[in-house]
Protein backbone atom coordinates (compact mmCIF):
# COMPACT_ATOMS: atom_id res chain seq x y z
CA UNK A 1 0.00 0.00 0.00
CA UNK A 2 2.61 2.35 1.40
CA UNK A 3 5.24 1.62 -1.85
CA UNK A 4 7.60 1.08 0.44
CA UNK A 5 10.30 -1.94 1.33
CA UNK A 6 10.20 -3.77 3.84
CA UNK A 7 13.87 -2.40 4.99
CA UNK A 8 12.35 1.04 4.63
CA UNK A 9 9.25 0.15 6.83
CA UNK A 10 11.19 -1.43 9.95
CA UNK A 11 13.21 2.08 10.05
CA UNK A 12 9.79 4.77 9.78
CA UNK A 13 7.29 5.32 12.38
CA UNK A 14 3.63 5.55 12.12
CA UNK A 15 4.17 9.61 11.82
CA UNK A 16 6.23 8.84 8.47
CA UNK A 17 2.98 7.84 6.96
CA UNK A 18 0.72 10.64 8.27
CA UNK A 19 0.35 14.27 7.26
CA UNK A 20 0.71 16.35 10.01
CA UNK A 21 -2.96 18.14 9.71
CA UNK A 22 -4.34 14.36 9.78
CA UNK A 23 -2.35 13.83 13.04
CA UNK A 24 -3.06 17.28 14.26
CA UNK A 25 -7.19 16.95 13.64
CA UNK A 26 -7.37 13.54 14.61
CA UNK A 27 -4.79 12.01 17.57
CA UNK A 28 -3.44 8.65 17.45
CA UNK A 29 -5.34 7.15 20.23
CA UNK A 30 -2.90 5.25 22.15
CA UNK A 31 -4.63 5.54 25.66
CA UNK A 32 -7.36 3.58 24.00
CA UNK A 33 -5.59 0.63 22.77
CA UNK A 34 -3.62 -0.05 26.01
CA UNK A 35 -6.72 -0.10 27.28
CA UNK A 36 -7.78 -2.94 25.44
CA UNK A 37 -9.83 -1.91 23.06
CA UNK A 38 -9.88 -2.56 19.16
CA UNK A 39 -9.59 1.14 17.57
CA UNK A 40 -10.67 2.13 13.89
CA UNK A 41 -10.02 4.69 12.56
CA UNK A 42 -9.63 6.45 9.23
CA UNK A 43 -6.13 8.21 7.55
CA UNK A 44 -4.88 9.92 5.10
CA UNK A 45 -1.52 7.73 4.46
CA UNK A 46 0.94 10.16 2.47
CA UNK A 47 2.91 7.57 -0.01
CA UNK A 48 6.63 7.57 -1.30
CA UNK A 49 5.71 8.75 -4.64
CA UNK A 50 4.04 11.97 -2.28
CA UNK A 51 0.61 11.08 -3.20
CA UNK A 52 -2.11 10.28 -0.71
CA UNK A 53 -4.59 7.80 0.06
CA UNK A 54 -7.33 6.60 2.33
CA UNK A 55 -6.56 3.97 5.01
CA UNK A 56 -8.74 1.87 7.91
CA UNK A 57 -6.38 1.00 10.15
CA UNK A 58 -7.56 -1.66 12.90
CA UNK A 59 -5.52 -1.80 16.09
CA UNK A 60 -5.70 -4.09 19.20
CA UNK A 61 -2.65 -4.37 22.00
CA UNK A 62 -1.88 -8.56 22.08
CA UNK A 63 -0.91 -9.89 25.24
CA UNK A 64 2.35 -10.10 24.77
CA UNK A 65 2.26 -6.41 24.53
CA UNK A 66 2.62 -5.83 20.55
CA UNK A 67 0.48 -3.44 18.95
CA UNK A 68 -1.43 -5.75 15.56
CA UNK A 69 -2.51 -3.23 13.14
CA UNK A 70 -4.39 -4.15 10.10
CA UNK A 71 -4.39 -1.66 7.04
CA UNK A 72 -7.04 -1.66 4.49
CA UNK A 73 -7.24 0.56 1.60
CA UNK A 74 -10.14 2.67 1.15
CA UNK A 75 -9.73 4.68 -1.39
CA UNK A 76 -12.70 3.45 -3.39
CA UNK A 77 -14.84 3.51 -0.85
CA UNK A 78 -14.62 7.17 0.18
CA UNK A 79 -14.94 8.11 -3.64
CA UNK A 80 -18.20 6.29 -3.24
CA UNK A 81 -19.26 8.22 -0.52
CA UNK A 82 -18.42 11.26 -1.76
CA UNK A 83 -20.20 10.82 -4.97
CA UNK A 84 -23.06 9.70 -2.83
CA UNK A 85 -22.80 12.41 -1.00
CA UNK A 86 -22.16 14.65 -3.93
CA UNK A 87 -25.47 13.16 -5.87
CA UNK A 88 -27.15 13.77 -2.38
CA UNK A 89 -26.49 17.39 -2.06
CA UNK A 90 -27.71 18.28 -5.77
CA UNK A 91 -30.59 15.68 -5.31
CA UNK A 92 -31.60 18.81 -2.44
CA UNK A 93 -30.70 21.61 -4.65
CA UNK A 94 -33.01 20.42 -7.52
CA UNK A 95 -35.68 19.76 -4.62
CA UNK A 96 -34.92 23.33 -3.43
CA UNK A 97 -35.02 25.15 -7.15
CA UNK A 98 -38.10 23.40 -8.38
CA UNK A 99 -42.09 24.30 -7.06
CA UNK A 100 -42.44 20.47 -7.81
CA UNK A 101 -42.01 17.26 -5.05
CA UNK A 102 -39.49 15.40 -5.88
CA UNK A 103 -39.02 11.52 -4.84
CA UNK A 104 -36.90 8.95 -5.43
CA UNK A 105 -38.76 4.98 -5.16
CA UNK A 106 -36.92 1.51 -4.50
CA UNK A 107 -38.99 -0.57 -6.78
CA UNK A 108 -38.25 -3.99 -5.30
CA UNK A 109 -38.71 -2.94 -1.61
CA UNK A 110 -41.68 -0.88 -2.79
CA UNK A 111 -40.77 1.96 -0.84
CA UNK A 112 -40.00 5.64 -0.82
CA UNK A 113 -36.23 5.90 -0.34
CA UNK A 114 -36.63 10.25 -0.03
CA UNK A 115 -38.57 13.16 -0.72
CA UNK A 116 -37.77 16.50 -1.42
CA UNK A 117 -39.05 20.13 -0.48
CA UNK A 118 -41.72 20.38 -2.54
CA UNK A 119 -43.97 17.75 -0.38
CA UNK A 120 -43.87 20.56 2.60
CA UNK A 121 -44.53 23.40 0.26
CA UNK A 122 -47.22 21.68 -1.99
CA UNK A 123 -48.66 19.27 0.08
CA UNK A 124 -47.70 20.26 4.49
CA UNK A 125 -45.22 17.32 4.70
CA UNK A 126 -42.42 17.97 7.06
CA UNK A 127 -39.65 16.22 5.09
CA UNK A 128 -37.20 15.79 8.05
CA UNK A 129 -39.83 14.12 9.78
CA UNK A 130 -38.75 9.70 10.43
CA UNK A 131 -42.52 9.12 10.53
CA UNK A 132 -43.19 11.17 7.24
CA UNK A 133 -46.62 9.78 5.73
CA UNK A 134 -45.39 10.85 2.62
CA UNK A 135 -42.38 8.22 2.36
CA UNK A 136 -45.16 5.98 2.03
CA UNK A 137 -47.05 7.97 -1.08
CA UNK A 138 -48.88 5.07 -2.59
CA UNK A 139 -51.06 5.09 0.55
CA UNK A 140 -51.87 8.75 0.11
CA UNK A 141 -53.47 8.11 -2.65
CA UNK A 142 -56.96 8.74 -3.36
CA UNK A 143 -58.93 5.34 -3.28
CA UNK A 144 -61.08 5.98 -6.13
CA UNK A 145 -57.86 6.29 -7.97
CA UNK A 146 -55.08 3.91 -6.55
CA UNK A 147 -55.86 1.11 -8.45
CA UNK A 148 -55.32 2.92 -11.85
CA UNK A 149 -51.99 3.91 -10.41
CA UNK A 150 -50.70 0.86 -9.78
CA UNK A 151 -52.15 -1.09 -13.31
CA UNK A 152 -50.39 2.11 -14.70
CA UNK A 153 -47.36 1.57 -13.29
CA UNK A 154 -47.30 -2.35 -13.47
CA UNK A 155 -47.86 -2.18 -17.43
CA UNK A 156 -44.45 0.35 -17.54
CA UNK A 157 -42.19 -1.47 -15.18
CA UNK A 158 -42.92 -4.70 -16.84
CA UNK A 159 -41.90 -3.32 -20.33
CA UNK A 160 -37.98 -2.98 -20.72
CA UNK A 161 -38.21 -0.71 -23.33
CA UNK A 162 -40.28 2.03 -21.51
CA UNK A 163 -38.67 4.48 -19.33
CA UNK A 164 -41.02 7.05 -18.54
CA UNK A 165 -44.24 6.96 -16.20
CA UNK A 166 -46.97 9.31 -15.97
CA UNK A 167 -50.19 9.57 -14.35
CA UNK A 168 -52.87 12.11 -12.61
CA UNK A 169 -54.81 11.77 -9.54
CA UNK A 170 -55.93 13.29 -6.25
CA UNK A 171 -53.27 12.84 -3.95
CA UNK A 172 -54.26 13.56 -0.02
CA UNK A 173 -52.36 16.54 1.99
CA UNK A 174 -52.11 16.90 5.53
CA UNK A 175 -55.18 18.79 6.02
CA UNK A 176 -56.97 16.38 5.13
CA UNK A 177 -57.80 17.73 1.55
CA UNK A 178 -57.09 16.00 -1.91
CA UNK A 179 -55.17 17.76 -4.64
CA UNK A 180 -55.09 16.85 -7.93
CA UNK A 181 -51.56 15.76 -8.87
CA UNK A 182 -49.48 15.56 -12.28
CA UNK A 183 -47.06 12.83 -11.58
CA UNK A 184 -43.84 11.83 -13.39
CA UNK A 185 -41.07 9.76 -13.25
CA UNK A 186 -37.84 8.56 -15.26
CA UNK A 187 -37.65 4.48 -14.78
CA UNK A 188 -33.98 2.85 -13.72
CA UNK A 189 -33.20 -0.20 -14.97
CA UNK A 190 -30.71 -3.29 -14.19
CA UNK A 191 -28.45 -4.51 -16.89
CA UNK A 192 -31.34 -7.88 -17.87
CA UNK A 193 -33.91 -4.49 -18.21
CA UNK A 194 -35.80 -4.86 -14.71
CA UNK A 195 -36.84 -1.65 -12.96
CA UNK A 196 -34.98 -1.18 -10.00
CA UNK A 197 -35.48 2.28 -9.05
CA UNK A 198 -37.82 5.37 -10.44
CA UNK A 199 -36.96 8.92 -9.95
CA UNK A 200 -40.00 11.44 -10.21
CA UNK A 201 -42.07 14.78 -9.29
CA UNK A 202 -45.23 15.46 -8.72
CA UNK A 203 -47.13 18.68 -10.06
CA UNK A 204 -49.99 20.02 -7.73
CA UNK A 205 -52.31 20.88 -10.98
CA UNK A 206 -56.17 21.66 -8.72
CA UNK A 207 -56.01 25.33 -9.93
CA UNK A 208 -55.37 24.02 -13.19
CA UNK A 209 -58.02 21.66 -13.34
CA UNK A 210 -60.56 23.68 -11.69
CA UNK A 211 -59.79 26.77 -14.63
CA UNK A 212 -60.56 23.64 -17.16
CA UNK A 213 -63.40 22.50 -15.38
CA UNK A 214 -64.67 25.99 -16.02
CA UNK A 215 -63.57 26.64 -18.83
CA UNK A 216 -65.40 23.75 -20.01
CA UNK A 217 -68.71 24.80 -18.62
CA UNK A 218 -68.15 28.15 -20.06
CA UNK A 219 -67.68 27.18 -23.58
CA UNK A 220 -70.90 24.37 -22.72
CA UNK A 221 -72.56 27.73 -21.85
CA UNK A 222 -71.55 29.67 -24.66
CA UNK A 223 -72.35 27.18 -27.00
CA UNK A 224 -75.67 26.73 -26.01
CA UNK A 225 -76.12 31.04 -26.32
CA UNK A 226 -74.91 30.56 -29.68
CA UNK A 227 -76.90 28.35 -31.01
CA UNK A 228 -80.37 29.81 -29.44
CA UNK A 229 -78.60 33.15 -31.17
CA UNK A 230 -78.28 31.54 -34.37
CA UNK A 231 -81.68 30.33 -33.89
CA UNK A 232 -82.79 33.56 -33.16
CA UNK A 233 -81.19 35.20 -36.32
CA UNK A 234 -82.94 33.00 -38.63
CA UNK A 235 -86.10 33.74 -37.38
CA UNK A 236 -85.45 37.68 -37.47
CA UNK A 237 -84.23 36.90 -41.20
CA UNK A 238 -87.44 35.08 -42.06
CA UNK A 239 -89.18 37.66 -40.82
CA UNK A 240 -87.54 39.97 -42.40
CA UNK A 241 -87.83 38.24 -45.58
CA UNK A 242 -91.53 37.44 -45.23
CA UNK A 243 -92.54 41.24 -44.14
CA UNK A 244 -90.19 42.88 -46.56
CA UNK A 245 -92.10 40.93 -49.25
CA UNK A 246 -95.68 41.33 -47.68
CA UNK A 247 -94.96 44.87 -47.26
CA UNK A 248 -93.56 45.44 -50.93
CA UNK A 249 -97.24 44.70 -52.36
CA UNK A 250 -99.32 47.05 -50.89
CA UNK A 251 -96.59 50.04 -51.07
CA UNK A 252 -96.69 48.68 -54.98
CA UNK A 253 -100.80 49.02 -55.05
CA UNK A 254 -100.69 52.62 -53.51
CA UNK A 255 -98.29 53.57 -56.03
CA UNK A 256 -100.25 52.30 -58.97
CA UNK A 257 -103.41 53.54 -57.48
CA UNK A 258 -101.95 56.87 -57.20
CA UNK A 259 -100.57 56.74 -61.16
CA UNK A 260 -104.08 55.90 -62.51
CA UNK A 261 -105.74 58.47 -60.35
CA UNK A 262 -103.68 61.32 -61.70
CA UNK A 263 -103.88 59.58 -65.28
CA UNK A 264 -107.68 59.40 -65.37
CA UNK A 265 -108.48 62.10 -63.43
CA UNK A 266 -105.06 64.75 -65.08
CA UNK A 267 -108.18 67.58 -65.75
CA UNK A 268 -109.53 67.78 -62.99
CA UNK A 269 -106.75 67.44 -60.79
CA UNK A 270 -105.02 71.03 -60.28
CA UNK A 271 -100.65 71.90 -59.99
CA UNK A 272 -100.90 71.48 -56.17
CA UNK A 273 -102.41 68.10 -55.98
CA UNK A 274 -100.85 66.65 -58.74
CA UNK A 275 -97.66 67.79 -56.49
CA UNK A 276 -99.18 65.56 -53.89
CA UNK A 277 -99.57 62.95 -55.82
CA UNK A 278 -95.61 63.16 -56.96
CA UNK A 279 -94.67 63.39 -53.28
CA UNK A 280 -96.62 60.21 -52.58
CA UNK A 281 -95.27 58.01 -55.35
CA UNK A 282 -91.70 59.34 -54.61
CA UNK A 283 -92.71 58.36 -50.83
CA UNK A 284 -93.78 54.66 -51.46
CA UNK A 285 -90.94 54.44 -53.86
CA UNK A 286 -88.30 55.20 -51.50
CA UNK A 287 -89.90 52.83 -48.75
CA UNK A 288 -90.24 50.23 -51.54
CA UNK A 289 -86.08 50.83 -52.20
CA UNK A 290 -85.29 50.48 -47.95
CA UNK A 291 -87.02 47.22 -47.80
CA UNK A 292 -85.11 46.15 -50.93
CA UNK A 293 -82.21 47.31 -48.95
CA UNK A 294 -82.93 45.72 -45.27
CA UNK A 295 -83.71 42.72 -47.15
CA UNK A 296 -80.17 42.37 -49.02
CA UNK A 297 -78.68 43.68 -45.58
CA UNK A 298 -80.23 40.89 -43.50
CA UNK A 299 -79.31 38.19 -46.56
CA UNK A 300 -75.61 38.60 -45.87
CA UNK A 301 -73.28 36.00 -45.14
CA UNK A 302 -76.40 33.49 -46.86
CA UNK A 303 -75.85 31.74 -49.94
CA UNK A 304 -71.91 32.32 -50.70
CA UNK A 305 -70.72 29.67 -52.88
CA UNK A 306 -67.90 27.74 -52.35
CA UNK A 307 -64.88 30.23 -52.60
CA UNK A 308 -62.51 30.27 -55.72
CA UNK A 309 -59.60 31.85 -57.54
CA UNK A 310 -60.43 35.80 -57.87
CA UNK A 311 -58.72 37.92 -60.23
CA UNK A 312 -59.40 41.07 -58.54
CA UNK A 313 -58.37 43.02 -61.77
CA UNK A 314 -60.64 41.11 -64.07
CA UNK A 315 -64.09 41.55 -61.58
CA UNK A 316 -62.61 45.55 -61.49
CA UNK A 317 -63.12 45.56 -65.61
CA UNK A 318 -66.28 44.10 -64.95
CA UNK A 319 -67.47 46.80 -62.42
CA UNK A 320 -66.00 49.64 -64.54
CA UNK A 321 -68.17 48.12 -67.45
CA UNK A 322 -71.31 48.17 -65.16
CA UNK A 323 -70.74 51.94 -64.09
CA UNK A 324 -69.78 53.09 -67.31
CA UNK A 325 -72.25 55.69 -68.00
CA UNK A 326 -71.35 57.36 -64.53
CA UNK A 327 -67.90 57.27 -65.16
CA UNK A 328 -68.56 59.11 -68.54
CA UNK A 329 -70.70 61.62 -66.64
CA UNK A 330 -68.44 61.96 -64.14
CA UNK A 331 -65.00 61.85 -66.50
CA UNK A 332 -63.70 59.48 -63.86
CA UNK A 333 -60.77 57.44 -63.83
CA UNK A 334 -60.12 54.21 -62.31
CA UNK A 335 -56.62 53.24 -61.66
CA UNK A 336 -56.11 49.68 -60.41
CA UNK A 337 -52.75 47.86 -60.80
CA UNK A 338 -51.12 44.67 -59.89
CA UNK A 339 -54.16 43.16 -57.64
CA UNK A 340 -53.85 40.07 -56.53
CA UNK A 341 -55.79 36.81 -57.27
CA UNK A 342 -57.31 35.81 -54.04
CA UNK A 343 -59.41 32.81 -52.36
CA UNK A 344 -62.81 34.35 -52.16
CA UNK A 345 -67.04 33.72 -52.71
CA UNK A 346 -67.19 36.21 -55.61
CA UNK A 347 -70.47 37.67 -54.82
CA UNK A 348 -69.84 39.39 -51.34
CA UNK A 349 -66.67 40.70 -52.92
CA UNK A 350 -68.07 42.19 -55.57
CA UNK A 351 -70.61 43.79 -54.12
CA UNK A 352 -68.03 45.09 -51.48
CA UNK A 353 -66.15 47.16 -54.11
CA UNK A 354 -69.25 47.77 -56.12
CA UNK A 355 -70.64 50.15 -53.04
CA UNK A 356 -67.33 51.40 -52.58
CA UNK A 357 -66.67 52.52 -56.06
CA UNK A 358 -70.72 53.64 -56.29
CA UNK A 359 -70.00 56.10 -53.44
CA UNK A 360 -66.57 57.14 -54.48
CA UNK A 361 -68.62 58.54 -57.85
CA UNK A 362 -71.62 59.58 -56.28
CA UNK A 363 -70.24 61.75 -53.15
CA UNK A 364 -67.60 64.06 -55.71
CA UNK A 365 -66.97 67.34 -56.20
CA UNK A 366 -68.71 69.53 -58.78
CA UNK A 367 -66.40 70.31 -61.85
CA UNK A 368 -64.22 68.05 -60.90
CA UNK A 369 -62.55 65.09 -63.01
CA UNK A 370 -63.03 61.78 -60.06
CA UNK A 371 -60.26 59.83 -59.22
CA UNK A 372 -60.77 56.45 -57.43
CA UNK A 373 -57.18 54.92 -57.21
CA UNK A 374 -57.43 51.09 -55.80
CA UNK A 375 -54.47 49.10 -53.72
CA UNK A 376 -53.29 45.75 -52.12
CA UNK A 377 -51.05 45.38 -49.68
CA UNK A 378 -49.89 42.11 -48.41
CA UNK A 379 -50.03 41.26 -44.82
CA UNK A 380 -48.97 37.72 -44.40
CA UNK A 381 -52.10 36.45 -43.51
CA UNK A 382 -53.93 39.14 -44.58
CA UNK A 383 -54.31 41.67 -47.90
CA UNK A 384 -55.08 45.06 -46.96
CA UNK A 385 -57.37 46.74 -49.66
CA UNK A 386 -57.67 50.72 -50.21
CA UNK A 387 -60.26 52.37 -52.06
CA UNK A 388 -59.24 56.18 -52.39
CA UNK A 389 -60.88 58.85 -54.09
CA UNK A 390 -60.82 62.79 -54.88
CA UNK A 391 -64.06 63.67 -53.28
CA UNK A 392 -66.00 65.41 -50.72
CA UNK A 393 -64.59 63.90 -47.99
CA UNK A 394 -66.06 62.96 -44.37
CA UNK A 395 -65.60 64.83 -41.23
CA UNK A 396 -63.88 63.21 -38.69
CA UNK A 397 -66.91 62.77 -36.05
CA UNK A 398 -68.65 60.75 -38.83
CA UNK A 399 -65.98 58.05 -39.33
CA UNK A 400 -68.03 55.46 -37.33
CA UNK A 401 -71.60 56.70 -38.03
CA UNK A 402 -71.73 56.40 -41.75
CA UNK A 403 -71.23 52.54 -40.70
CA UNK A 404 -74.10 52.30 -39.14
CA UNK A 405 -77.46 51.26 -40.95
CA UNK A 406 -79.69 53.80 -42.23
CA UNK A 407 -77.23 57.03 -40.77
CA UNK A 408 -77.05 59.48 -44.27
CA UNK A 409 -74.67 62.48 -43.76
CA UNK A 410 -76.61 64.35 -46.44
CA UNK A 411 -80.07 64.98 -47.11
CA UNK A 412 -82.41 63.34 -50.64
CA UNK A 413 -82.28 66.53 -52.35
CA UNK A 414 -78.37 66.68 -52.80
CA UNK A 415 -77.52 62.78 -52.44
CA UNK A 416 -79.98 59.64 -52.79
CA UNK A 417 -79.51 56.36 -51.27
CA UNK A 418 -80.74 55.11 -48.39
CA UNK A 419 -77.76 55.00 -46.06
CA UNK A 420 -77.24 51.59 -45.88
CA UNK A 421 -74.58 50.71 -48.55
CA UNK A 422 -71.57 51.14 -46.14
CA UNK A 423 -73.34 49.37 -43.86
CA UNK A 424 -73.76 46.37 -45.33
CA UNK A 425 -70.17 46.40 -46.80
CA UNK A 426 -69.20 46.43 -43.25
CA UNK A 427 -71.08 43.44 -42.17
CA UNK A 428 -69.88 41.48 -45.47
CA UNK A 429 -66.19 42.43 -44.56
CA UNK A 430 -66.67 41.06 -40.67
CA UNK A 431 -68.23 38.09 -41.91
CA UNK A 432 -65.00 37.04 -43.88
CA UNK A 433 -62.95 37.97 -40.84
CA UNK A 434 -62.18 41.37 -41.74
CA UNK A 435 -62.30 44.78 -40.20
CA UNK A 436 -62.95 47.99 -42.62
CA UNK A 437 -62.12 51.81 -41.44
CA UNK A 438 -62.03 54.83 -43.29
CA UNK A 439 -59.15 57.97 -43.42
CA UNK A 440 -60.98 61.14 -44.73
CA UNK A 441 -61.51 64.86 -43.83
CA UNK A 442 -63.58 67.25 -45.21
CA UNK A 443 -63.36 68.66 -48.38
CA UNK A 444 -60.30 66.50 -48.80
CA UNK A 445 -61.37 63.27 -50.11
CA UNK A 446 -61.87 59.77 -48.38
CA UNK A 447 -59.77 56.15 -48.58
CA UNK A 448 -61.46 53.42 -47.30
CA UNK A 449 -59.19 50.32 -46.26
CA UNK A 450 -60.90 46.46 -45.83
CA UNK A 451 -58.52 43.37 -44.71
CA UNK A 452 -59.58 39.99 -46.12
CA UNK A 453 -58.27 36.93 -44.67
CA UNK A 454 -55.82 34.64 -47.15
Amino acid sequence: LSQYSEQELLQMSIYDFLTPDDVKERPLQFDAVKEGKTVVVERIMKLKDGTLNHLEITSKLLTDGRLLSLVRDVAERKKAEAAILLSNERYNLVSKATNDAIWDFDILTNTTIRTGDGFKTLFGYENESTNNPANDRIQLIHPDDIEKVKESQRQIFTNANEYYWEQEYRFLKRDGNYAVVYDKGYIIRDDKGNAIRMIGAMQDVTRQKENETHLIKLNESLLAKSVELADSNAELEQFAYVASHDMQEPLRMVTSFLLLLEKKYTNTIDDTGKKYIHFAVDGAKRMRQIILDLLDYSRVGQNYIEPKELDLSELLQEIESLYRRQIEEKQAVIVFDSLPVIIASESPIRQVFQNLISNALKYSRPETPVRISIEAIDLNEYWQFSVTDNGIGISKEYHEKIFVIFQRLHNLEKFSGTGIGLAVTKKIIEKLGGKIWVQSEEGGGSTFYFTLKK
